[in-house]
């Protein structure tokens, strides 16, 4: 990609020009438009630059879901709650200056499995997302800029896919096998929702994503918490048959959550949990997957999640021995 710029003409055209000019003052006003020319130069460039950044980093940003009005948690508030850091140089990281780009969910701790979002790892969101050695799973991640003192920093032995769409953005999860870690205790673990969990039902969702859509690359380096609500999936179709500029597929395969107050989640929240608290006996339950949504905290449009429910067969298969294969 190329842009024409104005300086070096600009400063050929001042040389030519002082030769003619009848004045000093003809001279200063010719150098003060050169010098407005050349802020305008260089704000041209900074938009380049920053539409290039956002189409490297979301081939369609719709695609990467991202938590907003959220407070910060405390520290091993959900210790299954992971960050996922991608190794190689990216134009969201590049702005961030953090490696964390998804959030995922510790479902397992022998062998230990993480669950996220499909277009994560996909290829045909960004080529290197794919390659398992491209990727660090932090667990105990607190503070993006600090080295926690449990921090456990692990590798992707194993990555799952379940036929997931980039053009529909349906099917968007993953589930990642990684090497034992002996320190993982019982209580590390996320439970899946086994279907308790009903419309209206508060829940919560958490990560290091953006607190807001735009300016673009402005992650948080501690993890925030919101609260949403669960909103019936034909509710949540007609909200969003009002989103003109794209299609957003809702199913039996998907879930939808959101607030009055804007909580959403945002750029860098993809793949992270949707919790939910049973009444039984308190503990929480995975219920779904930081998907896809229009932007960030318009409350007119909640997000759109993966509902852990539908794949729960496909995920006791794949975590199933032997499991030396890549499904695509």
């Amino acid at each position: 990609m190329a842009y024409y710029s104005y300086i070096g003409l600009l400063a050929v055209l001042v040389f030519i020009c002082e030769g003619y000019m009848n004045s000093v003052d003809d001279i200063r006003r010719l150098e003060k438009r050169l010098k407005k020319m050349a802020a305008e130069d260089e704000r041209r460039r900074d938009a380049i630059w920053t539409r290039w950044a956002e189409s490297v980093a979301n081939r369609g940003k719709k695609a990467e879901k991202r938590v907003v009005y959220g407070t910060p948690m405390e520290h091993n508030q959900w210790p299954w709650l992971v960050s996922l850091h991608f190794l190689r140089p990216f134009a969201f990281t590049e702005k961030t200056g953090m490696k964390h780009v998804c959030g995922g969910t510790i479902i397992s701790s022998d062998p230990v499995w993480v669950i996220t979002a499909g277009h994560c790892f996909s290829e045909d969101v960004y080529e290197e997302f794919s390659n398992p050695d491209n990727w660090e799973v932090v667990i105990n991640e607190y503070n993006q800029y600090q080295q926690e003192p449990n921090q456990i920093k692990a590798h992707i032995d194993e990555i799952h896919l379940r036929n997931f769409s980039a053009i529909t953005l349906l099917n968007d999860i993953a589930l990642l096998k990684l090497r034992p870690i002996p320190q993982l205790q019982l209580e590390d673990v996320a439970d899946l929702d086994e279907g308790e969990f009903n419309t209206g039902q508060r829940c919560s969702i958490a990560g290091w994503g953006q607190v807001s859509y735009r300016p673009y690359g402005l992650g948080n380096f501690i993890p925030l918490i919101a609260s949403v609500s669960l909103i019936d999936n034909d509710r949540c179709s007609e909200l969003y048959s009002a989103a003109k500029t794209f299609t957003f597929y809702i199913d039996q395969s998907t879930i939808c959550a959101g607030s009055q107050e804007g909580h959403d989640a945002c750029l860098g929240d993809s793949g992270g949990p949707l919790m939910c608290q049973s009444s039984e006996d308190d503990r929480w339950k995975l219920v779904g997957i930081v998907s896809v949504g229009n932007e960030c905290g318009m409350k007119d449009f909640p997000g759109i999640y993966t509902r852990v429910t539908y794949y729960r067969d496909w995920i006791s298969r794949v975590m199933q021995p032997p499991n030396g294969h890549v499904e695509v």
